[in-house]
Formats: structure tokens, C-alpha cells, sequence
């Protein structure tokens, strides 16, 4: 059967990212069966993608997050710090009001859910330089986000402003929504556990896992620099 799924496959390998995400689906129903003790083991398992496309570079450095926060207009660098603060969506932020703001949180019914389940509640907790933030603002308008001209923002008149404004900063190869899988790298790196990241983006822990593995942390030297590290200090310890 593995063999005739590999055959399968490969004949979408023109559009190799449509095949593996048939290739995922197909596994999906595999796992099901699984799960209801219909089969065994999942013979889409082992089978190479062949998608070899990866975001891992695509976060932004401190270099990047530097300059769009010296430079960067107001009302966009608002939308950037509240994306590298939270880790939300950005049609969540988009559309995130005054309400959803207590003082120490920021509420939010994340949007995109799957079929036949309810949007995910998460309440954040609002770092300390974003809060400066957010205090400062006055609260006289409807949603926390708005354009130049102090109207809401809608999806694609943000997404023209976003990209007219990394082009004149000379800001390449990295989008808004990078800023979301800065967020998840970076609390990584800092010792957060996939469990609490997921508890806060609206990812499952299988997501984030996997955004993990395959697109931001493939080739991320400062990650596997610490395995080494924490070895080191677990034999210093130890002769003590």
C-alpha cells in the first residue's frame, strides 16, 4: 500500500506543495482509522514530501525588528508591536476593539477554527512594553487598530500599507505574518513548552510542533547551541 501512495504521490510533483497537503490529508484518514482500531499502522508514514520550501528563514531579526521600529510609521508600528507581543492572527488583531483590553489582558474569540467546533477564547496577557503601548493611545475609537486616517483597517487595504511600508524601509523577504512565527520561535528559545505557546496563539500543540520542526527552527543554530550548553552545565553539576 506504501508503495502504491508514494506512486500516487509523486504524479502531483509538478504542484509539490498541493501533493503533500493531499499526502497530509490521506494520512489524516489513516490516523482516524487508527484511532477507531480499524487498522494497524499508517502507510502514508515514512513517505518523503516533496515540497522542500521552507520559512525557517523567514523570522525577523533584531536588525529587521530594529529598523521598523525606528522608522516605521505609527499606526504600523502599533499593528507590529502588538503581532510580536501576542502572537496572534492578523485578522484577529484587525478586528480586536477597546473592549478586549482590561488594563493587564487582551481577550480575544481567535477566528479561524475548524468546521463543526467553536473559535477559540485566549486571554493574554499584555507584556509590559506593549502596555506602555497601549496606554498611551486614546481609547476614543472603536477597534485598537486603525488606518492613517484613524478608520479601521480593512484586510487588503492593511496588507497594500503593509508592504508599501517594508519597501521603503528596504524590509525583504519577511511578511506580517512572519512576526507570528517570530513570536513561537522566540518563546521557544526562551524555555516556553510547545503546551504553553499553543495556549496562546490558538495553535494545537501538533501545529506548533510542526511549525516548529519544518519552518522556523529546521537549521536554528542558537536551539541546538543549547542541547550542548545544557549538557555542560548538567556535567559541571555533576563533578560538584
Amino acid at each position: 500500500m506504501k508503495a502504491m501512495i508514494r506512486k500516487w504521490h509523486h504524479t502531483f510533483a509538478d504542484h509539490p506543495r498541493t501533493a503533500d497537503q493531499m499526502l497530509f490529508s490521506l494520512s489524516r484518514v489513516y490516523t482516524y482509522g487508527i484511532d477507531e482500531e480499524i487498522i494497524e499502522k499508517n502507510p502514508c508514514t515514512g513517505i518523503e514530501r516533496l515540497y522542500t520550501g521552507s520559512r525557517k528563514e523567514n523570522v525577523w531579526t533584531p536588525e529587521l525588528i530594529a529598523l521598523f521600529r525606528a522608522k516605521a510609521k505609527p499606526h504600523l508600528l502599533l499593528a507590529f508591536e502588538t503581532a510580536i507581543h501576542t502572537g496572534q492572527r492578523q485578522a484577529d488583531m484587525l478586528l480586536a476593539t477597546w473592549k478586549q483590553y482590561d488594563g493587564t489582558h487582551l481577550m480575544f474569540e481567535q477566528g479561524k477554527s475548524k468546521p463543526g467546533r467553536p473559535k477559540k477564547r485566549v486571554r493574554v496577557k499584555v507584556h509590559s512594553a506593549l502596555k506602555a503601548v497601549l496606554d498611551a493611545l486614546p481609547t476614543d475609537t472603536m477597534r485598537i487598530l486603525n488606518n492613517s486616517r484613524g478608520r479601521p483597517w480593512s484586510k487588503s487595504g492593511f496588507k497594500t500599507s503593509w508592504g508599501k511600508e517594508c519597501d521603503r524601509l528596504g524590509i525583504e523577504g519577511v511578511t506580517y505574518h512572519d512576526l507570528r512565527g517570530t513570536f513561537i520561535t522566540d518563546r521557544r528559545r526562551e524555555g516556553s513548552t510547545t503546551e504553553q505557546i499553543a495556549s496562546i496563539t490558538g495553535h494545537s500543540i501538533a501545529e506548533v510542533g510542526r511549525v516548529l520542526e519544518k519552518h522556523y527552527l529546521a537549521t536554528d543554530q542558537q536551539t541546538s547551541d543549547a542541547v550542548i550548553l545544557r549538557m555542560e552545565r548538567t556535567s559541571r553539576k555533576q563533578k560538584k
